[in-house]
């Protein structure tokens, strides 16, 4: 039977027995309370972190929340900070409440690196993704600064969308 790591109270029977002395059990039990407060810190790549990301988002069921965390890799910015972006508050308060804690201890067991933490950021600026068409005549003009010829034959042909 594999022994394990845990700190044990010391054996009356062996005790009585001799086979232990106090002096032992006290620098075993040390040794045992200081490996377990010391917290693992196993160095990672941000190649393992966003492949380690990508296997925890599958188990996500939220749609929004897969979606919020599938969009853009993480980085790993100072230390061991996990840095990710996302494109609104919404998005940020929902993850933080009911994600971030699952998403940190499978994080930290996978890498085996107690140090890591995640901070979400809304995303501003270049760092935002662009707008998506919703209706019919933002479809269109999306469509038109893609091809400008759609316009000349939506002129040329009389063509009405609105209607």
């Amino acid at each position: 039977m594999a022994r394990r790591d845990s700190i044990s109270t010391p054996s009356i029977a062996n005790a009585l027995k001799g086979n232990i002395s106090s002096g032992e059990y006290k620098k075993e039990v040390t040794q045992k309370a200081t490996q377990a407060a010391e917290p693992e810190e196993q160095p990672f790549t941000g190649e393992q972190l966003v492949a380690v990301w990508k296997e925890f988002v599958v188990r996500v069921e939220a749609p929004q929340l897969n979606a919020a965390l599938s969009t853009r890799e993480p980085s790993l910015g100072d230390g061991w900070t996990v840095n990710y972006m996302l494109d609104n508050e919404t998005q940020r308060e929902r993850l933080v409440l009911e994600v971030k804690p699952k998403l940190l201890g499978f994080l930290r067991r996978t890498l085996r690196n107690e140090r890591i933490e995640v901070e979400f950021q809304i995303a501003e600026g270049d760092d935002a993704l662009p707008r998506k068409p919703y209706s019919d005549s933002e479809k269109w003009q999306a469509m038109v600064d893609e091809n400008p010829s759609l316009a000349l034959f939506k002129k040329m042909f009389g063509l009405d969308f609105d209607s």
